[in-house]
């Protein structure tokens, strides 16, 4: 029911080129090879421009129909996603954009089906120009901030900070006004491991801090500053300065995680009062996110203390915006409530008006409230999958209630319709009920889920017994299973393939639970399977038994290791906390410490968890983010990078 994905992802660096100018060197930002060419060279806002694009030597070198998506770039705001098709002429592809007025940069993304060419996610990035012919104040950063926080945004796969600090500071250097603007981003963007990171950043600190004029806001980038360089002294001399002219702060950060901690139902209610009463008229966007956080906390500790009268008061007097946290909420208990055969009526209840709300929401026009930088194909699939999640929900507690003629129609709409079939846990509820009311079309249906890889062994089960029916003596059935897994292996084969790169592992060593050390040049000649993850992580934990899994199928084998290199944890004992985890679950997984994060860093992972399949020469050949539920998929997923990482040598 509930898919787990996390799409921030990290690879190679992007090739910093210079070009000298009268003064100062200034990065060149903007793409200048063979593949597109704009014109006119100079983009200006509000004017039009016409792109010429030449696939020749990219994935999408044998396209015959291409489309594209250009984000919009904005120096304070999401980018704005706008797709747009292309016409072939000659060797080009060629289509004219208007660009808008109010944006300072774009970069450009070509597909056709599932192929995309981004430049290897290097992205095609250009700046704007005014009218004197001379970049915008604000496309420098705006291109900083594309290959910084705006990456997953703009269709990236990865994020490149240097750069990012590099175009910034050239920003600053042609537009010294900016730097107030950019200074909150610019100032995190100093790697502490470098040769001279730490005082570069002590010294742009400094300097800033020397201003007389600083806005509340900018003290608190500043105090974070060197709070991170562990400058307490400093730190806390900026506190006493920032308290003296703007008094001091409500500490809201402190009561929203204090009220994270789950205590008895009375105190709960008082700190909910206490969040809402400290408000702020004009909150920040993470101070949305936490409160958001906070009432899908204590509405689902109502929910579960069967505080009725509490509960709805608390979905009426809630902001109109927190509709799909409500939903979400409802989604939630609805599921945990049939799992564990309980509260029927309301579980029917909740999840039958997060089917129908999820069902209209889909249909609904593109609004101000949704995502810019998504696309109107992506808004349309993402509220589809919502969709198809809450009407899976609703049709499983409709099966628990005995109504399966009622349940196999929203089973239907969540496997098939709008889950396209490839959630194996959503085919197997699907089938099921299938077996039951309309056993005629379960061959059909599980044949689908088998041979596209989206089965699982109870619908390899329904399909056996559905089969005997129709050959008693089962003759065939073995074969017939055997060439629908086959057919699953290739296809799996021929997409796994497509997501092959190959780029050196960073070396590394580690100490292990034990103490010993562990190090990739040890492991040479094997294929090495790396798992970052932490306690903390949902997803990681999820993926965690299909981890086990494939770890079982692996263990005779001497030419494939797994490291799983625990990370990003805040405990005191970090090692301690890990293997806590690992005993108490029983995982029998070979479990490295990153505590400093500096391997996590080296390999440039962004969110967790994130595999890396490296061959025996130590060239990463795969990169996986992320867990999308069922265990099955991710094992043969995974067994089959493990193959081909094994048969290529770079």
């Amino acid at each position: 029911m509930f898919y787990l994905l996390l799409t921030m992802k990290i690879k190679n660096k992007i090739l910093i080129l210079l070009c000298f100018l009268a003064t100062p060197f200034f990065v060149s930002a903007q793409y200048k090879g063979t593949q597109i060419r704009v014109e006119p060279a100079l983009a200006k806002p509000g004017k039009s421009i016409t792109l010429f694009y030449d696939p020749s030597g990219t994935k999408l070198s044998e396209s015959t129909a291409v489309t594209g998506v250009v984000y919009w770039l904005r120096t304070t705001e999401n980018p704005i996603a706008q797709e747009f098709n292309l016409e072939k002429s000659g060797k080009f592809f060629k289509s004219t954009l208007s660009v808008p007025d109010t944006v300072q940069a774009f970069c450009i993304l070509f597909r056709e089906g599932k192929k995309t060419d981004n430049n290897n996610d290097k992205s095609y990035a250009f700046l704007l120009y005014g009218n004197d012919n001379k970049p915008l104040a604000g496309s420098y950063a705006s291109l900083g901030l594309l290959y910084s926080k705006n990456y997953y945004y703009s269709g990236m796969e990865d994020r490149d900070i240097e750069l990012a600090r590099t175009l910034i500071e050239d920003e600053f250097l042609r537009y010294p006004r900016s730097k107030r603007t950019y200074f909150g981003d610019y100032i995190f963007m100093f790697d502490h491991r470098r040769k001279g990171g730490k005082d570069a950043q002590k010294k742009e600190l400094d300097k800033f801090s020397a201003r007389a004029d600083l806005t509340e806001e900018e003290y608190g980038y500043l105090i974070s500053g060197y709070e991170g360089l562990d400058l307490k002294k400093q730190a806390n001399a900026l506190v006493v300065r920032k308290e003296n002219k703007y008094g001091k702060p409500v500490d809201r950060l402190s009561i929203y995680r204090e009220f994270r901690v789950r205590k008895p139902l009375a105190e709960m209610k008082s700190g909910y009062e206490k969040l809402q009463n400290q408000f702020p008229k004009k909150p920040k966007l993470y101070e949305i996110q936490y409160m958001k956080y906070s009432y899908q906390t204590y509405l689902q500790m109502l929910a579960d203390s069967a505080q009725c009268d509490d509960f709805h008061e608390l979905i009426e007097n809630a902001p109109q915006d927190y509709g799909q946290t409500t939903m979400y909420v409802y989604n939630k208990l609805a599921w945990d409530w049939a799992e564990k055969d309980q509260n029927f009526e309301r579980a029917a209840m909740f999840s039958k008006e997060t089917a129908e709300w999820s069902r209209k929401k889909k249909d609904e026009p593109r609004s101000t409230q949704d995502d810019t930088w998504r696309t109107d194909e992506q808004l349309r699939e993402q509220r589809e999958q919502t969709y198809a999640t809450y009407a899976d929900t609703y049709g499983y507690v409709l099966d628990k209630q005995g109504k399966t003629s009622e349940a196999v129609a929203y089973l239907h709409d969540a496997a098939v319709v709008y889950g396209k079939r490839k959630a194996a846990d959503m085919n197997e509820r699907y089938i099921s009920v299938l077996a039951k009311i309309k056993p005629e079309e379960v061959e059909k249906e599980a044949s689908i889920a088998i041979g596209t890889g989206k089965g699982t062994t109870r619908i390899e089960e329904i399909l056996r017994a559905s089969y005997l029916k129709t050959h008693p003596q089962g003759n065939g059935y073995d074969q017939y299973l055997a060439a629908l897994k086959q057919k699953a292996a290739d296809q799996l084969k021929s997409e796994v393939k497509e997501k092959m790169i190959s780029l050196p592992a960073p070396a590394f060593s580690l100490l292990d639970l034990e103490g010993k050390p562990v190090s990739l040049e040890g492991l040479k000649g094997k294929i090495v399977v790396v798992d970052f993850w932490a306690t903390w992580c949902g997803p990681c934990v999820s993926s965690f038994p299909a981890m086990q899994k494939a770890v079982i199928k692996y263990k005779d084998n001497p030419d494939v290791a797994f490291l799983f290199v625990n990370t990003w944890q805040q405990e005191t004992d970090k090692r301690k906390n890990a293997a806590d985890f690992i005993n108490k679950k029983r995982y029998p997984f070979h479990v490295l410490m990153d505590e400093k994060d500096d391997v996590i860093t080296d390999f440039k992972v962004s969110g967790i968890p994130t595999k890396f399949v490296i061959n025996k020469e130590g060239i990463v050949r795969f990169k996986s983010v992320g867990f999308a539920g069922g265990d099955d998929g991710l094992v043969q997923e995974l067994s089959m990078m493990i193959d081909l990482a094994a048969e290529t040598v770079n």
